[in-house]
């Protein structure tokens, strides 16, 4: 069964990635780090396990290609866009457009791919459906982020846009 990540905090979870343009690259994103941030929270202790389950830094806590990416301003929501496609690449072979179908539908897929109980399953789709508040999907090829630190279980290797095409996965 995949794993999927999650936080109950997600609108802090959106916060710190909108944050990451006005932050220089910190040597390892680790909870004292996210704390010193403001992010104080014990919920704000899963933003990490997000960031990690998505790319943005590695397991080690090593902020990886796609938040040295984040870091562009202009390119942020974009750039957040092509991570979520990467990191739910799955979904986005069985959805195209799954960043904008309704929970009913998230919930029969990540049901379908989990083991866990209905509280965690809203977790995960919530943090799904708030990352994807916070991006921009195009209809326009997406070239595979760099993500050299990416390798969570939901990441399975095909890069996707919203608007029903699939595009093989460009290696970098």
């Amino acid at each position: 069964m995949a794993e999927f990540s999650s936080t109950q905090n997600t609108g802090n979870l959106v916060k710190f990635i909108e944050g990451i343009p006005s932050r220089g690259i910190p040597p390892k994103i680790n909870s004292k780090y996210i704390a010193s941030l403001g992010f104080k929270s014990t919920n704000d202790r899963t933003i990490l396990t997000v960031l990690k389950g998505i790319g943005i830094c590695g397991s080690d806590g090593t902020p990886g290609d796609s938040y040295k990416q984040l870091r562009n301003q202009t390119e942020l929501k974009k750039t957040l866009g092509k991570i979520i496609c990467n990191a739910y690449a799955d979904l986005f072979t069985v959805y195209p457009d799954a960043n904008a179908k309704d929970e009913s539908i998230l919930k029969d897929y990540f049901a379908s791919k989990t083991e866990v109980g209905a509280a965690s399953l809203r977790n995960i789709i919530g943090t799904f459906q708030a990352l994807c508040s916070a991006a921009v999907f195009s209809g326009e090829p997406m070239d595979a982020i760099a993500t050299s630190h990416a390798t969570p279980a939901a990441i399975s290797g095909h890069g996707h846009t919203s608007q029903g095409r699939h595009f093989p996965k460009t290696e970098v």
